[in-house]
């Protein structure tokens, strides 16, 4: 009995570890990357262009109500600067950023509930306006591209999961018993 205790053990340390924790694949690849994100920019570039053409004054709605939204819109564009800066900034890495793919993400989604939102208000606020249509079509463009977005955002991080357990494994093993 004491035998097969001690053996038990020994066999746990010796083993390898299974082919898929060795070899972590699923990163999305520098060419899926750069695809992608030419699409959010596209989007993000689409949005800032559309919504420079909402004009507050000729809406019908308190200033309090304008004056929020205005700031809101505003938030949201300086989110989408920065997030196309970091577009660009990981097109010219090698290594993609997780970090940066999150930040870029959230800025997609942002885009796409303002696009919506001021399409509605648009409807509400300033009677037959066309640019309530553009704004959701963009909207539907960003949650289009930010559907594709996410599954590439999951690989990535699902990736990084994989090394990061590889390494805890290899740790564990390596320490001296």
């Amino acid at each position: 009995m004491k035998r097969t205790l001690f053996i038990a053990p020994f066999l746990l340390i010796v083993q390898p570890l299974p082919l898929s924790a060795q070899t972590p694949s699923g990163y999305p690849t520098k060419q899926e990357v750069t695809t992608m994100l030419k699409d959010v920019d596209y989007v993000l570039r689409r949005f800032e262009e559309e919504s420079d053409k909402v004009n507050f004054s000729r809406w019908n709605a308190p200033y309090a109500l304008t004056d929020a939204i205005r700031k809101s819109l505003d938030a949201a564009r300086d989110q989408i600067r920065v997030a196309r800066s970091q577009i660009t900034e990981m097109e010219a890495s090698q290594t993609i950023s997780s970090r940066l793919l999150v930040s870029v993400y959230l800025a997609l989604t942002n885009a796409s509930h303002q696009a919506g939102q001021l399409s509605l208000e648009l409807q509400l606020y300033e009677a037959a306006s066309p640019l309530s249509v553009t704004l959701s079509e963009t909207s539907t463009a960003a949650i289009n591209v930010g559907t594709a977005f996410v599954t590439l955002l999951y690989r990535q991080l699902e990736a990084q999961d994989s090394e990061v357990v590889l390494c805890r494994l290899r740790e564990t093993y390596s320490e001296p018993r």
